[in-house]
C-alpha cells in the first residue's frame, strides 16, 4: 500500500499477492495520496492474484 512518496515498479511479476476476504489488501494499492505525479507502473504482470490487482483510491495523476 502506497500512501505518499512516489511508486515507480517496471518489469515485475506479482504471483499470488494481496489477501483473499480483506480491505485494502490488494497487489498494489495507491491510498489517498493526492497528486502522485512521477508515480507509474509499466510492463507488470499480477496474475492468480488474491484479491483484485490494481486499486487506486484517492490518488490521482499515477500513470498504469
Amino acid at each position: 500500500m502506497a500512501m505518499g512518496g512516489k511508486v515507480r515498479m517496471s518489469g515485475v511479476e506479482l504471483y499470488r499477492m494481496g489477501q483473499r476476504r480483506a480491505l485494502r489488501r490488494y497487489p498494489v494499492h495507491f491510498h489517498m495520496m493526492g497528486d502522485a505525479r512521477g508515480s507509474y507502473l509499466r510492463d507488470l504482470s499480477i496474475h492468480h492474484s488474491f484479491n483484485r490487482g490494481v486499486t487506486i483510491h484517492g490518488t490521482d495523476n499515477v500513470v498504469v
